[in-house]
């Protein structure tokens, strides 16, 4: 997807200048975690059950959390059908 320059805009208001460009516009996990070395597909295919336990976990109550403000945010905006983390990223 090529961003306008009023996309890149908004995305600047995230960063103060000189900060590392996060590989994700919105980095909700930790990069500082165990899990966080398992970058490729290849590397999550070995990862121990345990950090696995724990990044399935992590992002199912992240996943809640955004729903919870997905429902506000539907209903501040009289929106009357069910909006998710699911529908929202599958929505083009």
């Amino acid at each position: 997807m090529k961003l306008t320059e009023t996309d890149w805009r908004i995305i600047r208001l995230f960063y103060a200048e000189g900060d590392k460009r996060p590989q994700h516009l919105f980095s909700l996990l930790d990069d500082n975690v165990s899990y966080a070395k398992y970058q490729s597909h290849a590397d999550k295919a070995r990862m121990p059950v345990a950090i696995d336990t724990m990044l399935y976990n992590k992002i199912s109550s992240i996943q809640v959390l955004i729903n919870r403000n997905l429902k506000e945010l539907a209903k501040r905006a009289n929106i009357d059908e069910v909006v998710t983390f699911h529908t929202a990223i599958n929505v083009r």
